[in-house]
């Protein structure tokens, strides 16, 4: 994993995510037994379920979320899976955000980058997914690319 963001307490945030974020009953029952093992679950800005883990921990709780098929990457750092409504659930759905989530993070799923670079994906411009913070977004088909944010743009736009 890249570089970790500072905690105190000689602690360290992994974020586990799932495509789409769906989670399975099975995976949610690990979440349910790491926070039992006193690991503190936060849900994030980005929809993911960080985990405050002690240091000495980080290896054995890592192991646990790749065998439940979890991913897993540092706070804030590499490419991020894209955040995304509920997709062709929503009436009026221009786009199957969900869908297309789930797709893109298979897509990227090999890449590593050394800046983060976070997607948002809705199904019509009414943009139930918080996008505005990020990189990118597709809304209603569009792609708005905000350049602000440092990003590898080009790498995005062949993904998509």
């Amino acid at each position: 994993m890249a570089s970790q963001l500072n905690i105190k307490n000689n602690k360290e945030i992994i974020c586990a995510e799932v495509a789409g974020g769906i989670y399975t009953s099975r995976q949610l029952q690990l979440i349910s037994e790491l926070a039992a093992d006193d690991i503190v679950v936060r849900a994030t800005e980005n929809q993911r379920l960080a985990l405050i883990v002690n240091k000495d921990d980080v290896e054995s709780v890592v192991k646990r979320l790749e065998e439940a098929a979890i991913a897993y990457r540092n706070y804030n750092s590499g490419l991020h899976q894209p955040v995304c409504d509920f997709g062709d659930l929503i009436e009026g759905a221009e786009q199957d955000a969900l869908e297309d989530a789930i797709d893109l993070t298979h897509a990227l799923s090999g890449i590593e980058l050394s800046n983060p670079l976070k997607i948002g994906m809705n199904s019509n411009y009414e943009c139930m997914a918080p996008c505005h913070t990020l990189a990118n977004s597709i809304c209603d088909g569009c792609i708005a690319h905000f350049p602000s944010i440092p990003i590898a743009a080009p790498l995005f736009a062949a993904a998509v």
